[in-house]
């Protein structure tokens, strides 16, 4: 006769669980001495350094990550998930263009500055792990679909193009992340993050505008974006 299986008593449910927080806890715990550690010592710091900026022992990271490889790969993620956390949010269509291409590239240009080594963990010159290129890419990809959407409403307005709108969304998303890079591999006396986020600026609302104008539509620099969501 088949027993019935046993159901896990709420007690155990409830060891299972407070033992699944300490974990990520302390996984959490230690990317946050790792990203410290990379800021301070560069992306090439040692495994000690984290350990001993996390005060944990060498062996849990190695528990709770697997090998080095492994804990570079959740410390890629745990930047892009800062990166993002900084420029989804600017990505709301509020304010007229100027402002909205302002708002979302001084983000992202003042994280790069703030945060050069940890930048290249993430830049397009970076050395991957396994999945490290698949979670840039996505995260690319993200923001690249979420301009895509407003630029798909700017030219509904003519002869519309999915096409259009996703090429020049994605143009616009690998010009400033390329430029961005080239510039923080740059001389320490070329422009300033100020400058370098105005001409970015200028660049990206001429490449909208332009696109606009070939399908069509006559865009001005004070036109407000919710407008064209009505």
């Amino acid at each position: 006769m088949v027993k019935p299986a046993t159901e896990p008593s709420p007690s155990t449910d409830g060891r299972d669980a407070r033992w699944s927080d300490h974990r990520a806890n302390r996984r959490q715990q230690i990317l946050i001495a790792a990203a410290a550690a990379v800021c301070e010592s560069g992306p090439d710091v040692g495994i000690q350094e984290i350990a001993d900026r996390a005060v944990v022992p060498r062996s849990l990271i190695y528990r709770l990550f697997g090998d080095r490889a492994g804990l570079d790969t959740q410390l890629r993620q745990h930047v892009i998930d800062d990166v993002m956390a900084r420029v989804v949010p600017t990505l709301s269509p509020e304010g007229t263009f100027l402002e909205a291409i302002s708002r979302t590239i001084d983000a992202y240009v003042s994280w790069c500055s703030a945060n050069r080594a940890l930048h290249r963990l993430v830049s397009p010159r970076a050395p991957s792990g396994p999945g490290g290129d698949h979670a840039v890419v996505d995260a690319k990809t993200e923001v690249g679909l979420r301009i895509s959407k407003v630029v798909d409403v700017v030219l509904a307005a003519g002869s519309p193009s999915s096409w259009a709108s996703q090429s020049l969304a994605f143009a616009m998303v690998g010009m400033v992340d390329v430029t961005v890079d080239r510039w923080l591999d740059g001389p320490p006396d070329s422009v300033d993050a100020e400058q370098l986020s105005a001409q970015l600026q200028r660049w990206v609302w001429l490449l909208l505008r332009d696109t606009a104008a070939t399908h069509g539509i006559v865009l001005a620099p004070e036109t407000q974006v919710a407008e064209l969501f009505r």
